[in-house]
């Protein structure tokens, strides 16, 4: 005979389902062999009294959506009916009946009517607890959850956060509609709560090309990491529909891979892009890059910078100094390009500028000015340089008072020989 303990020990130690926790305790390795089998005996025993009292605890979720799977038609519908009753009084209880509205079983015409008209009752979502308990139902809520102009911006945003906790293909899909449809508030609070997705899902559902239809529509798409990884994965070429292409890091030029008919790629770096990703940017053709700097103190990452073969136009704008521009002889080593436009917004240089400049070749240069803190001195010797074609001064007070030398006697000394203008502005 074999006792009770050998067949205890031989299910702790070789059936991989059971496991000696501590001492005396015992529980189940996976979860889920612990809910089937609670849920059978539920079933069995007809006891759905506890059923109800655990319905709206989280930790039974998987366990109630089981014991109704195992059901019969007769105590799906008393239990149904049960919850809707206590629905009258509270609305988790609705929630709860949604939840287990798409079970296998086939509920009652009657009873089935009955939910429907009550699925109304709970949406929209009121706040972000209701939307986390719509999310419990996925299959049988989604279709409710439609883009409706009718719901307020705060409904709607609960409706998204629903869809985005759902996330299965139907809910993504639903998402879509809530883009193609809604303004550019609602457009922008879906860009912002997808980032938690995961890119594949997204690639794969109507909702990528939700996100290219609005790119096309506003003429230009902003680039995160995430829709890079959009882009790559749906294999889609967005120079073909946007102008203009954001790139808000370095890791984004690798969606414009061999990528053909790029005219206008903007570039913004922060002080957290050091362009340390392998993007192979060799590869890319761009008819006009735009690099903007948008924090003080940040440079364009030289591993980047030197890489790319293929630019006609380029634009860096921010505040440059002396350290950025000795970094940018680089320049001159990309292939194809003709011009170069400096916007800058600091004009501090250890050296002089032309001394800079003159690693450019026959590139042509636009240096565009905006400061109240240029001495003539700064760009005297500018107008010499023949890779100058344009010189724009902006936002000038007129006179710089340490030197006492106008920008007016610049200009009118210099005017035939160099096209430099000035536009001051707020006098």
């Amino acid at each position: 005979d074999i006792g009770a303990e050998k067949i205890l020990k031989f299910l702790i130690e070789r059936s991989g389902i059971l496991r000696n926790v501590s001492g005396n305790d015992i529980d189940f390795i996976h979860k889920t062999f612990q809910e089937y089998l609670a849920a059978r005996v539920i079933m069995k025993n007809s006891d759905y009294g506890v059923l109800i009292e655990k319905i709206l605890d989280y930790n039974w979720h998987e366990t109630v959506l089981l014991a109704m799977g195992f059901s019969t038609k007769s105590d799906a519908d008393e239990i149904m009916t049960t919850l809707l009753e206590k629905g009258k009084e509270d609305n988790k209880y609705l929630y709860a009946a949604v939840a287990c509205f798409n079970i296998p079983v086939e509920l009652s015409p009657e009873i089935r009517d009955k939910v429907e008209s009550k699925i109304y009752d709970i949406i929209p979502p009121r706040n972000d607890h209701e939307s986390k308990l719509l999310s419990t139902a996925p299959e049988s809520i989604v279709q409710f959850l439609e883009f409706s102009d009718k719901f307020s911006i705060p409904e709607i945003k609960l409706c998204i956060n629903t869809l985005t906790l759902i996330n299965t293909i139907e809910s993504l899909n639903a998402l879509s509609k809530y883009l193609l449809n809604g303004n550019d508030t609602i457009c922008k609070y879906i860009f912002n709560v997808i980032e938690k997705l995961d890119a594949q899902d997204v690639a794969d559902s109507q909702l990528s090309s939700a996100i290219f239809d609005y790119a096309k529509e506003s003429g230009e798409i902003t680039v995160t990491s995430f829709v890079a990884n959009i882009i790559i994965y749906s294999k889609y070429n967005i120079a073909k529909i946007c102008p203009k292409i954001i790139l808000l890091n370095s890791y984004c030029f690798s969606c414009l891979k061999n990528v053909a008919g790029i005219q206008t790629c903007e570039w913004r770096i922060t002080s957290n892009d050091d362009g340390t990703y392998n993007i192979g940017v060799e590869n890319i053709e761009i008819k006009n890059l735009i690099i903007k700097l948008e924090d003080n103190n940040v440079s364009v990452p030289k591993t980047v910078l030197k890489n790319f073969r293929n630019i006609e136009e380029l634009t860096i704008d921010g505040s440059i100094d002396s350290l950025l521009l000795d970094e940018l002889y680089v320049l001159s080593e990309i292939h194809g390009l003709k011009k170069v436009h400096f916007i800058c917004t600091a004009f501090v240089f250890e050296r002089t500028f032309s001394e800079i400049l003159s690693y450019f070749g026959d590139k042509k240069i636009i240096l565009e000015i905006s400061s109240n803190e240029v001495s003539v001195y700064d760009i005297m010797d500018l107008a010499d340089l023949q890779c100058i074609e344009e010189i724009i001064i902006n936002d000038l007070s007129g006179r710089h008072s340490s030197y006492g030398n106008s920008i007016a006697d610049f200009l009118f000394m210099y005017d035939e020989n160099k096209n430099i203008t000035s536009e001051p502005r707020g006098f």
